[in-house]
């Protein structure tokens, strides 16, 4: 199976995201050290949240290798 593109998206589809990364980064009770995203797909919310949260360890899952190179090259920042 392919990983899907979706950088041909809206700009819609990736407000809805950094929307999504607002409300969980708002309603952390503390600045998280680890967070871990199941199912992370080509890691655009995984990328949004290393960008909220600089200091602490993230990490994507996906059984999709193809979606997770593709994770690797937008978040380098992120374990994959």
């Amino acid at each position: 199976m392919k990983a899907e593109d979706y950088s041909h998206l809206p700009s819609t589809g990736r407000r809805l995201v950094a929307e999504f990364r607002r409300a969980i980064v708002d309603r952390a009770l503390a600045t998280p050290d680890t967070v871990l995203e199941v199912r992370c797909g080509q890691g655009w919310l995984t990328s949004q949240l290393a960008e909220a949260l600089p200091d602490a360890a993230v990490t994507g899952l996906d059984i999709r290798e193809d979606a997770v190179v593709f994770a690797r090259d937008l978040c380098p920042a992120a374990t994959f």
